[in-house]
């Protein structure tokens, strides 16, 4: 089941299509078996993968069965890839919105502090202190040492474990 927990991952972390998780899972023979005893699994096969809605039906399908810091790691991947990808730095507060709304200061996750900070310094931008360009670069800057560091990572764990404690 970590296999699968990993391959959903990496559809809402957009590595992976929506269609290329549905092939994947259905090749998977112990999964397969599993469809008439694990509503889980059920749930999973019945999501019609070609409905432009499937990427949201799988994230509230994770949501529901996964640990929340599971589902926050991978929010924050996808997003620091979005970050990267984009060119303007609203477009880079858009995207960090929804990591943004996760951050507490009591939550506990490092990674999000630095999302967290880096957000709060449009301010700078929208005032004049900051010119956007340099904004840019530093938040896509760190999105990327997140995204390195994560694949670094050879487990779930110790992914986890980065996002609670930061780079160190």
């Amino acid at each position: 089941m970590d296999r699968l927990k990993l391959k959903i991952f990496e559809a809402l972390s957009l590595k992976i299509t929506m269609l290329e998780f549905e092939k994947w899972l259905y090749k998977q023979e112990n999964l397969m078996c599993l469809i008439d005893s694990n509503d889980f699994i059920f749930e999973l096969v019945t999501i019609n993968y070609k409905n432009p809605n499937s990427y949201n039906y799988l994230k509230n399908l994770a949501n529901e069965n996964y640990l929340e810091e599971e589902c926050i790691l991978f929010l924050l991947e996808k997003t620091c890839l979005d970050i990267i990808n984009v060119k303007t730095s609203d477009k880079i507060c858009d995207k960090s919105m929804e990591v943004v709304k996760k951050y507490t200061y009591d939550c506990g996750y490092e990674l999000l502090w630095e999302i967290y900070l880096l957000y709060t310094q449009h301010n700078l931008v929208e005032i004049g202190y900051m010119r956007a360009k340099e904004f840019n670069l530093g938040f896509k800057k760190e999105a990327q040492k997140i995204i390195q560091n994560l694949n670094k990572c050879v487990s779930l764990e110790a992914k986890i474990q980065l996002l609670k404690n930061g780079f160190l």
